[in-house]
């Protein structure tokens, strides 16, 4: 729940998305467990750093490779060729 929390407090963003975020979270803990060294307390902070890492990348990606919504787009392209000439060949 603590992870949970603390993705959504940084993130904001829509719970589907928190929740994914969360999940990878725990997955990757999981994954590298046997790396880790420490006490109870440290685990925490590392598993709050793997999180923020991840709402961090996630961040990157999208800024990188927004989304587009489709609809619109489709619409822009329909609205800039109705502004062309069409040639029509014969022959």
């Amino acid at each position: 729940m603590i992870a949970f929390r603390y993705i959504y407090g940084m993130t904001g963003g829509l719970v589907q998305e928190v929740e994914d975020l969360t999940a990878e979270t725990f997955f990757r803990t999981w994954k590298k467990r046997a790396q880790f060294r420490g006490s109870e307390q440290a685990a925490l902070g590392w598993l709050l750093t793997i999180a923020r890492n991840l709402v961090f990348d996630t961040h990157r990606r999208k800024k990188a490779h927004p989304e587009i919504n489709l609809e619109e787009y489709l619409n822009d392209q329909r609205e800039r060729c109705a502004g062309r000439k069409t040639v029509s060949y014969m022959r």
